[in-house]
């Protein structure tokens, strides 16, 4: 749990990061390693915990199937976001 409660803090902060706040970016995304280190497994052992002993690898390709497929529309999305940004931004983006 603790992971997710790290997750819900590291995304909320970057909500409040600005053109001038590289070092805060940097620091949020040494935490979000951090973050991700700390639930990817827990995952992958809870998939392969409930999935029946038979099909432990077809559970495990699924989950990676699903979070692959999920990730893809997010980072179109971020994308997107962004570009919209820099014209509020004036050019001047984080990034």
């Amino acid at each position: 749990m603790a992971g997710y409660g790290l997750y819900a803090v590291v995304y909320s902060a970057f909500g409040f990061i600005t053109p001038g706040s590289n070092r805060l970016l940097f620091g949020l995304w040494l935490i979000y390693g951090i973050y991700y280190a700390m639930t990817e497994g827990v995952e992958k052992a809870f998939v392969a915990d409930i999935a029946p002993k038979e099909s432990k690898a077809t559970a495990l390709g699924f989950h990676q199937t699903i979070v692959g497929v999920t990730l893809l529309p997010a980072s179109i999305i971020a994308g997107i976001r962004k570009a919209q940004n820099r014209k509020s931004f004036n050019g001047a983006w984080i990034y």
